[in-house]
C-alpha cells in the first residue's frame, strides 16, 4: 500500500535513537525516545489506517463500478437480442410478402391458363357446332335435292298416269260407240283407270313424306321405314297399278335416298358430340322393332342390355340366332351360354393354333336392316371404349350380310356336323370369285382403277379371302384425291401402310389416329409413317386403363366411309373371320369426319 513504507520509518528512527541513548544519554533520554517511537507508531497505524479505509472505499467503488458495468453488458446483450428479434420479425415480413406475392402470381397464372382452357374449349365446342351445322347443312342440300327429284319424278308419273287413263277412257268409249262394251262397262274401264292413277299418286306422297321425316328426325331407317311399308300397304289395298306407271314410279327412285339410309352413332356415352345413351338404344332398336329373325355375329357378349334385348325379342316369338368366338363364350360374364339355356339359338365359331379370331361385329333384323361397325356388344365397349356403329337399310348391303350369316350358321350352327365345324369354317380363303369378296348384289362395286363408285351405293367385304380383300380395301385408299382421314386400333399391314404414304406422296392430305398402347407394339408402322412426314396422333380414352381407342374406318374425300370390325393388320386380313362396309354417302363421310376432327384435336403427335 503507498502508505505503508513511509510509517515504517520513523519507527526505525525511534528505535536507533533507542539504542542511541542507551549508549550514552541515560534512562530520561531513552524514555523520550520510547515515547516518540510510539507516538510515530501511533502515527504510522493512523496512516494504515486511513489508507486501509481509502481502500476499502476504493474497493466499494470499483464493486460499484463494476456493477455498473455488468448491467451496461446486460442491456447491451438485451439490445443485441431485441435488435435480432426485429431483425429476424423484418425478415419474416419480408418473406411472408414475398411469399404472397408469388401466390398472387401463381393464381393469375392459373387464372390465366383457365381462361386459355375455356377459350380452347370453347373454340372445340364451336368446331362441334360448325361441323354439325355442316353435317345439317349437307342433309338439307341432299333432303331438297330428293324433293325436288321426287316432285319432278311425281310431275312425270302424274302426267304418264293422265295420259294413260285418257287412253284407256279413250279406248273404252270407242269401244262403246262401235259397240264392242255396253255404256256400263265403259263407265267402269273409266272409273278403273282414274282410281290406279289416284292410288300410285297416293303412294308417291307417302313415299315422299316418309323419307322426308327420316331426314329430318335423324333416326334409325327402320323407324321412318314403318310409314313407307304403312304407305305400300294402304296402297296394295287399292287397284294396282298398270306396268308402265310402276315403271314411271321405279324411275323416280334417287341415289340420295340410298345414302340417307344410313345412320351413325358414336361410343362412349356422356361425351360431347357424341350421341350419348342414344346410341346404344338406337342401336338395338331393330332388334326391339323385329318381328321375324335377329341374327347376330359377334366376337364377345357380355352387356346385359343386349343380352336382354336379344332375350326380349326371343319371347315375342323372334327366331333368334347368335355366333359368338368359342373363347370368348367361355370367359366369366359372358351370356352367349345363358341364352343358350333360356332356347335361344347359340353356336360358338372355333378358333385355331394360329391365333385366328371370329371377329365379326353384326346385327340383322328381319333380313332389311343391318348394324355393323367397331363395337363389341360388352360392357367394356359400351362403357370404356372409343366405339362407332352404323345402321342401314340399304338392301345390296343387307342382303350380302345376311348371305354370309347364314353360309357361317350352316357350317358352325347346331345342325352343322362335326367335320364342318372343325374343317369347313377354318379350311382358307375362298377363291377370288366367291361372293364374299364380291359386291353386293346390285350395289355396283368398285372401280377397276380406283375404289370410288356412285353416290349411294354399296360394298360389302368379308375376310378370310386372301389378298383380294385387303386389294380392294387399298383400292379405296388410293382412290383418294383430296384427302383421307384413317383411324384404326393398330396399324401392322405392309400393304395398308404403303397405300397410305403413297397417297401423302401424291399429295393428299392424310392423317392417320392410332390407339397410344398399340403404337410402340412390334411390328406396329405407326413410327415408320411419322417418319415420311404422314401426320400420325395418337389417341387414348381418358378414365380406365383399360379403355381403348377402338376405331376403324377410314374416310375418302369426304364421300366415302370404309368401317366394320377390320383391324389394319396381317393378322386380320389373313386368318381372322371380319367383315367392311363400304358407303359412298356424303352424310356418313360428313358425320365420321366430324368425330375423327373432334379426336384429332384431342390426340397427342406420336
Amino acid at each position: 500500500m503507498p502508505g505503508h513504507g513511509q510509517g515504517a520509518e520513523p519507527l526505525v528512527a525511534a528505535t536507533a535513537a533507542q539504542h542511541a541513548g542507551a549508549d550514552g544519554a541515560g534512562p530520561d533520554a531513552e524514555a523520550v525516545g520510547l515515547a516518540r517511537a510510539l507516538e510515530s507508531e501511533r502515527a504510522a497505524r493512523s496512516a494504515l489506517t486511513d489508507q486501509l479505509e481509502q481502500s476499502r472505499r476504493e474497493r466499494k467503488r470499483l464493486l460499484v463500478q463494476r456493477q455498473a458495468l455488468g448491467r451496461e453488458v446486460t442491456g447491451l446483450h438485451s439490445a443485441s437480442r431485441g435488435a435480432s428479434s426485429v431483425q429476424r420479425s423484418e425478415y419474416t415480413s419480408n418473406l411472408l410478402e414475398a411469399t404472397a406475392e408469388a401466390v398472387f402470381w401463381r393464381n393469375s397464372c392459373e387464372a390465366a391458363e383457365a381462361r386459355a382452357a375455356a377459350a380452347e374449349e370453347s373454340l372445340r365446342a364451336l368446331q362441334r357446332q360448325m361441323a354439325l351445322v355442316r353435317v345439317e347443312l349437307e342433309g338439307l342440300r341432299g333432303e331438297s335435292a330428293a324433293l325436288r327429284t321426287c316432285a319432278s319424278a311425281e310431275a312425270a308419273a302424274t302426267e304418264a298416269e293422265a295420259r294413260r287413263c285418257l287412253l284407256r277412257a279413250g279406248a273404252a268409249l270407242a269401244a262403246e260407240r262401235e259397240g264392242r262394251v255396253d255404256a256400263e262397262d265403259c263407265a267402269r274401264h273409266v272409273f278403273a283407270a282414274m282410281t290406279d292413277s289416284t292410288a300410285e299418286a297416293r303412294k308417291r306422297n307417302m313415299q315422299r313424306r316418309a323419307v322426308t321425316g327420316q331426314r329430318r328426325a335423324r333416326v334409325p331407317v327402320s323407324a321412318a321405314r314403318k310409314d313407307l311399308h304403312a304407305a305400300e300397304a294402304a296402297a296394295a289395298a287399292s287397284p294396282a297399278p298398270s306396268d308402265g306407271a310402276a315403271a314411271a314410279g321405279a324411275a323416280g327412285a334417287s341415289p340420295a335416298e340410298d345414302a340417307d339410309s344410313v345412320a351413325v352413332f358414336f361410343r362412349p356415352e356422356g361425351v360431347a358430340g357424341h350421341n350419348g345413351a342414344a346410341g346404344l338404344s338406337a342401336v338395338l332398336e331393330p332388334v326391339a322393332r323385329a318381328t321375324k329373325s335377329v341374327d347376330v355375329a359377334v366376337y364377345g357378349l357380355t352387356d346385359d342390355v343386349v343380352r336382354n334385348a336379344l332375350m326380349a325379342a326371343h319371347q315375342r316369338g323372334v327366331a333368334v340366332r347368335v355366333i359368338v368366338d368359342k373363347e370368348q363364350a367361355e370367359e366369366p360374364g359372358a351370356d352367349a351360354k345363358w341364352l343358350a339355356e333360356q332356347g335361344v339359338q347359340v353356336a360358338e365359331a372355333p378358333g385355331s393354333e394360329d391365333g385366328r379370331l371370329f371377329h365379326h361385329k353384326v346385327i340383322l333384323a328381319d333380313a332389311a336392316v343391318m348394324v355393323t361397325g367397331s363395337l363389341n356388344l360388352t360392357k367394356h365397349a359400351s362403357h370404356a371404349n372409343w366405339e362407332n356403329m352404323v345402321v342401314s337399310a340399304e338392301p345390296a348391303a343387307v342382303a350380302s350380310f345376311q348371305a354370309e350369316f347364314n353360309r357361317l350358321w350352316a357350317l358352325c350352327g347346331p345342325q352343322a356336323s362335326a367335320a364342318d365345324r372343325g374343317a369347313s369354317l377354318l379350311a382358307g380363303p375362298p377363291s377370288a370369285d366367291s361372293p364374299l369378296v364380291q359386291a353386293a348384289a346390285g350395289s355396283g362395286g368398285a372401280a377397276a382403277g380406283g375404289g370410288a363408285f356412285a353416290a349411294g351405293r354399296t360394298e360389302s367385304i368379308f375376310f378370310p379371302c386372301g389378298e383380294e380383300g385387303l386389294k380392294r380395301l387399298c383400292k379405296y385408299m388410293a382412290s383418294a384425291k383430296t384427302s383421307l382421314d384413317v383411324a384404326a386400333l393398330a396399324l401392322t399391314s405392309d400393304r395398308v401402310r404403303e397405300a397410305v404414304q403413297a397417297r401423302h406422296a401424291a399429295g393428299v392430305q392424310v392423317r392417320v389416329l392410332a390407339d397410344r398402347s398399340k403404337s410402340t407394339e412390334p411390328g406396329s408402322d405407326l413410327a415408320w409413317l411419322g417418319k415420311q412426314s404422314v401426320p400420325v396422333r395418337c389417341a387414348r380414352p381418358t378414365g380406365d386403363e383399360s379403355s381403348l381407342f377402338h376405331h376403324k374406318f377410314f374416310v375418302v374425300d369426304d364421300h366415302t366411309v370404309v368401317t366394320g370390325s377390320f383391324n389394319l393388320t396381317a393378322s386380320a386380313a389373313e386368318r381372322n373371320f371380319e367383315s367392311v362396309v363400304v358407303m359412298a354417302s356424303k352424310g356418313a363421310a360428313a358425320r365420321f369426319t366430324a368425330e375423327f376432327d373432334t379426336l384429332w384435336d384431342a390426340a397427342v403427335q406420336l
